[in-house]
Parts: structure tokens; sequence; C-alpha cells
């Protein structure tokens, strides 16, 4: 998301719109060309006093830069955002860094395992229905319980067993979370 910082660098959008990384680099490019800031040197850039307030810190006062540090330092000053898109759902955009689904193998009495999950809420998945596809799926008991530790209003799946193996093939397949969003999956028991 755009900064009110970066914002008159980029023209075409405004404060707080959500653009991709490719839209910023062509936005920073055009502005460069537009305003005749491109040195003989194809990788140094002129700067001007509207790059300059955004690349440069406080006690630095370069009059040129690299291409690959004008792009780095422009967008270190954007803020990360998302979007997850549901199909026959509104996108939802949200501001921050995403967080993964995450798996966890805990012992309970004995030597009795369970499986809790929580995170589901990022992708619009619905607990309460997950947790029914597993115990269909496995024939395990399931449960859906607030989660504790968290200031969100995220729900916490805990499955009978380690059913890890079922959650990552339902997760990366049926719901086609893509695998560096699903934490855990190296907690699966080893095949014998």
């Amino acid at each position: 998301m755009l900064c009110p910082l970066t914002a008159p660098c980029i023209c075409l959008c405004r404060k707080g719109a959500a653009i991709t990384l490719d839209e910023i680099r062509a936005q920073v490019k055009q502005y460069v060309q537009d305003n005749n800031l491109q040195t003989n040197d194809k990788r140094i850039v002129q700067l001007e006093p509207v790059l300059a307030r955004i690349v440069l810190a406080k006690n630095e006062y370069n009059s040129q830069v690299t291409w690959e540090t004008l792009n780095r330092r422009v967008l270190s000053k954007c803020q990360s955002a998302y979007e997850i898109r549901i199909p026959h759902r509104e996108p939802i955009l949200k501001e921050g860094a995403i967080e993964p689904i995450t798996i966890n193998v805990a012992t309970r009495c004995g030597n009795k395992k369970v499986t809790l999950i929580h995170g589901f809420e990022t992708f619009g998945i619905d607990p309460g229905h997950f947790a029914h596809q597993v115990q269909v799926g496995v024939s395990a008991s399931t449960t859906v319980t607030p989660l504790a530790s968290s200031n969100k209003k995220w729900q916490q799946v805990l499955i009978q067993g380690n059913q890890v193996n079922f959650i990552a093939k339902l997760l990366l397949e049926t719901y086609k979370i893509p695998r560096n969003y699903v934490r855990g999956l190296e907690l699966a028991p080893k095949k014998k």
C-alpha cells in the first residue's frame, strides 16, 4: 500500500491504494523517464527533490543512486498488504504480512496425540466445516474452540490423533493453499 511519502512518485495512485510490486516498479521507472532522471550510465538514476526525500536517509546527500537501491528504498517505504480472493466473494484486502495456517501435534494424557490447527480465517475457510471434513475423512473426533492466545477472533480445531498427512492433503489439494502458507507439515508421522 502507498504511504503519503511515496504517493507523489507513484503518480497514478492515491495514498492508501493497493498496488503490486511490479506496478510500483513500473511507476517509478515511468517517473524517472518522465522527469529525464536517467544518466548516461543506465544503472544510475539522478535524484531530484521528490525522489531524494523518498530514498535518502536524513544524513545522506547523494545526488545519484542505482536502480536497485532506488526500487528497494521506494518499496521499503510502502506498507505490505495482501489480498485473498475467494470464489463468489469480494476480495479481502488486509495490511501486514499474511499469517499462515499453523499445525501442531501435542501429547495429551498418556501417549494420546492430538492435532491442533489454527489460522483458517485468513484464507476464508470456515473452521466448523473444515473440522467436519476432517472428522468424516479420518473418522476421528474433532472440536472447534476459540484460540486463547490470540487477540483476533480466531478458532482452533482439535483433532484426535496425529492427522497431519490428511490435513496437508486437504489444505494443499482441496483448498489449494500454497505450501509456504502452511506451517507444521514436517510433524506428519513417518511412514514405516
